[in-house]
């Protein structure tokens, strides 16, 4: 049997992605399912789309039942869930520490960022620590 293979997806009118499936001649799973399709999780999904809100600078002022905050330029402080994510940026305007819980709760996760700006690496707590290298201008 030659094995053929076809990706669609569904997406809505601003083309965002909202599903994606890809189909071969194999054998269905037991479940009657595909083993390779992709559709967002339920939470949050409201008729197949999550609820965003923005404002005139184009921010989300609402995601589902959250309601995320900003700092004066711009940058996003909180996420708005109940144990949600806080994030501190530095005198350049880049993210270095998230914080969970509340801004003074227990560090997530620490950034640190090269002269030029690119980010240099990441720190998860309890976690790996990754590293970015960047070749080029």
């Amino acid at each position: 049997m030659k094995r053929t293979r076809k990706r669609y997806g569904a997406s809505n009118g601003v083309g965002q992605l909202l599903s994606s499936a890809m189909n071969d001649n194999l054998p269905a799973l037991p479940s009657g399912g595909s083993p390779l399709v992709w559709t967002p999780g339920a939470a949050g999904v409201q008729n197949g789309a999550t609820a965003y809100a923005a404002n005139t600078l184009n921010q989300y002022t609402s995601v589902r039942s959250a309601s995320p905050a900003y700092d004066a330029n711009g940058n996003l402080t909180a996420d708005g869930e109940l144990s949600g994510k806080f994030f501190a940026y530095n005198a350049e305007i880049r993210l270095f520490r998230v914080r969970e819980g509340s801004s003074s709760g227990p560090v997530v996760a620490t950034y640190l960022h090269y002269a030029d700006g690119n980010r240099r690496y990441k720190d998860v707590a309890g976690g790996a620590k990754t590293a970015f290298f960047h070749t080029g201008d």
